[in-house]
């Protein structure tokens, strides 16, 4: 099934016209609608002293100011980009924290495109891919701002373990697989376990088959060296454009919690990656 709706969160970053960009570029494929989305929180002051009243109003409307300015600012970025490429598009904005803000609006989207976590940003017109990844029931295309490689019509590499997560996170990526040249299914795993998983990989390799998609199997030895540095030397060596993983989360008490790997893969992933749980 063909994405209909690609949401794109809009800071403003320099990076933030190419993310738009790729949502273009995505949402072209599939005839579908790209919708702009950002929020931006003022910082509340500090409580001072009732005879401070009057600056301490002045202060939050400074604030309020500066968030609404961020927002006028990534609108102007996204209908400039979304002018220029010509697509149906959506804008919506709101003086809110971002990540609850985008997370609220995914429902009228299919898929949800971030950037990667900038510390340069201000604290208050960011959003964290982790925070969206675990409360928005939508698969996430990550995008780091150094990327030079599209996740359009390029390799793609999928990380591969038989678990809920991983085979959700094939299905939805499937709109974006079918756009890659060829699709590499990769298990690392250690000597022992190499012909269990060869009947797993070669079963999702066929399911990607019957979708009209291109896809090898490789199976990496575990050396016991770090997992994600051998998942990022394989995307390297195949020159891929996208990494498909499941958001591999753990309960705790209280608390849901992504796994190392998860976040490791958020920071340091040098292409577009797609997380879903």
């Amino acid at each position: 099934m063909p994405y209909a709706a690609i949401m794109v969160y809009v800071d403003t970053s320099s990076h933030a016209a190419a993310r738009v960009g790729l949502a273009c570029d995505i949402a072209a494929e599939h005839s579908a609608t790209v919708i702009g989305v950002s929020a931006s929180v003022p910082l509340m002051p500090v409580a001072a002293p009732s005879r401070f009243g009057p600056l301490a109003g002045a202060t939050n409307l400074a604030q309020e100011e500066g968030a609404e300015a961020d927002l006028r600012c990534a609108e102007r970025c996204f209908r400039q980009v979304v002018s220029q490429r010509g697509c149906r598009w959506e804008w919506r904005s709101s003086l809110d924290n971002p990540g609850h803000f985008l997370v609220h609006e995914a429902r009228a989207a299919d898929l949800i495109v971030v950037g990667q976590k900038m510390w340069d940003l201000s604290p208050q017109h960011r959003a964290d891919p982790a925070e969206i990844l675990r409360e928005v029931g939508r698969p996430i295309l990550m995008v780091p701002p150094s990327t030079t490689i599209s996740p359009v019509g390029t390799n793609a590499v999928v990380a591969w373990k038989d678990s809920r997560e991983a085979r959700r996170a094939v299905l939805d990526a499937l709109p974006l697989l079918a756009m890659s040249k060829v699709v590499w299914v990769v298990d690392v795993v250690p000597e022992t376990l190499r012909e269990t998983v060869r009947s797993q990989v070669s079963d999702v390799t066929a399911f990607l088959g019957r979708h009209g998609i291109k896809a090898q199997a490789m199976i990496e030895p575990d050396d016991d060296g770090p997992l994600i540095e051998g998942l990022l030397a394989v995307a390297s060596q195949k020159q891929a454009g996208l990494i498909v993983m499941g958001g591999q989360s753990h309960a705790r008490l209280h608390e849901w919690t992504f796994g190392s790997a998860t976040h490791t893969m958020l920071k340091k992933s040098p292409v577009c990656l797609l997380l879903s749980n």
